[in-house]
């Protein structure tokens, strides 16, 4: 009988933590993103928090235009939240404009800052251990090549800036 109710309680966990991919939201593990980054030359990766002003500022200004921009055979932007809350980071993205699918790192707990904190910091030991990226606080905004190397830590969030750094490192 516990081996059943171990059985039945992991499939409830699984099932609930795991989007497919044709839901309005993918949870992502680490070793997740580092499948996606690697199908493209470079990636820009934006970490953000659906509580956080600069980042909900930074997806409706700036990211849209830079997703028009992108030359997509080479360059990618995954677009990736620190929340749990799918229905709110999928609006948000929706209401950005963004065309990118929505994701959202893949943790188990309460939606709390603290546990993102922790998450974010655990993804970026396992994504790129050689170089900090991470200084406590969000958003992140990140170029890397398909090989996870990262070519610039801090990108910058306005837009002239951002088109300017990229023409210059693309």
């Amino acid at each position: 009988m516990k081996n059943f109710s171990f059985v039945l309680i992991s499939l409830v966990l699984i099932s609930c933590n795991n989007s497919s991919p044709g839901s309005s939201e993918i949870n992502l593990s680490s070793q997740d993103i580092k499948n996606r980054i690697q199908k493209k030359e470079y990636s820009l990766v934006y970490f953000w928090a659906s509580w956080c002003g600069v980042c909900r500022k930074t997806m409706a200004q700036t990211l849209p235009e830079i997703e028009k921009s992108l030359n997509t055979s080479k360059v990618q932007l995954l677009v990736i939240a620190a929340n749990n809350d799918g229905e709110k980071i999928s609006k948000l993205v929706s209401e950005s404009g963004l065309q990118t699918t929505p994701y959202h790192l893949d943790f188990l707990g309460p939606d709390t800052w603290l546990l993102q904190k922790n998450n974010l910091k655990n993804t970026f030991t396992d994504l790129f251990p050689q170089t900090k990226v991470w200084n406590n606080s969000i958003p992140v905004f990140i170029l890397v090549d398909k090989n996870l190397k990262v070519i610039d830590a801090k990108l910058p969030r306005d837009l002239p800036e951002l088109q300017a750094r990229l023409k210059q490192l693309l």
